[in-house]
């Protein structure tokens, strides 16, 4: 009789556990449910809010060129380091600034990407993602300068970024500039140096007056790939950090795929696995390059 008294409550402790553990299976699940639902339901405000506003701003210029005045144009200069960038981390910032119909941007590319001897075909391919993104070639520059060659293992002196940029920046009339941020995205040395030249700029209070300097913020790995799941975060710490978010609209985001396949030479198996999974194709995080801005070492 012990025995099987014993085996009875054996029997129903592991019955407890058994259904202890599928209880917690259960709370995963519906906490992985529930944290979907919040980012889209974040994603979709965060859209239809971008959308209002660009109407809002396309009614005002409209308004302006009724009543005969003349119209203000900002020109917006992005600085990034081979061509693919534009589409692969800039496109929300890209999308989001061009809708504005007083906004005009241009596009500084430091190297043609020649590392892997396709340099001539690279530069065609992102006039091509340019157009796709709204930009006109005639905006698009493309450096080739034997000192600033695509190499992952090169950090670009930043001096001589520096001096292009601010060429740039004074030939188009640019009010704002946004480059990377000192981490790169991918920690690439070219990146980085891109980021490295226009801080120095703002240090040494080099750019003209006026002009503003913006960072692209990196985040970690574990964020990157997470698509449009990754919006409430960027939210939370963009709000406690003041930075600025630019997110896409599921067309927006379309049309950065369309430009990122644009790059015929560069579509790998990863490539495409990037346009579906990547938070830069959905959101940008930018933030001011100030002169206590963090500096490489």
């Amino acid at each position: 009789m012990g025995n099987a008294s014993g085996s009875t409550v054996d029997s129903s402790e592991s019955s407890l556990q058994s259904d202890s553990g599928a209880f917690d299976e259960i709370n995963a699940y519906s906490l992985l449910a529930l944290y979907v639902f919040l980012a889209l339901v974040v994603y979709l405000i965060a859209v239809y809010r971008r959308e209002s506003h660009r109407r809002d701003e396309v009614e005002r210029a409209i308004r302006r060129a009724r009543a005969g005045r003349d119209r203000k144009c900002r020109t917006i200069l992005f600085v990034i380091a081979h061509p693919d960038d534009e589409c692969m981390f800039f496109a929300p910032s890209i999308l989001t600034l061009n809708s504005n119909p007083d906004t005009v941007v241009h596009i500084l590319c430091l190297s043609n990407g020649d590392y892997d001897g396709k340099g001539c075909e690279r530069e065609k391919e992102l006039e091509g993602s340019c157009a796709i993104l709204g930009i006109s070639a005639c905006n698009v520059t493309i450096l080739n300068k034997s000192e600033l060659q695509d190499d992952p293992n090169v950090l670009w002196d930043e001096d001589i970024v520096g001096k292009h940029v601010l060429h740039q920046v004074v030939k188009c009339d640019a009010q704002m500039i946004i480059t990377f941020d000192e981490d790169g995205i991918s920690s690439h040395p070219n990146h980085i140096a891109a980021y490295r030249g226009v801080r120095k700029l703002v240090v040494e209070r080099k750019l003209p007056s006026g002009v503003r300097a913006f960072s692209l913020e990196s985040i970690h790995i574990l964020r990157r790939f997470v698509s449009f799941l990754e919006i409430p975060v960027s939210f939370v710490l963009s709000a406690i950090r003041g930075s600025k978010v630019l997110v896409l609209s599921p067309n927006g985001v379309l049309r950065a795929q369309r430009a990122m396949k644009a790059h015929t030479s560069q579509f790998v198996w990863f490539r495409r696995l990037n346009i579906i999974f990547s938070r830069y194709l959905v959101i940008n995080s930018i933030s001011s390059i100030t002169v206590n801005s963090p500096e490489v070492r």
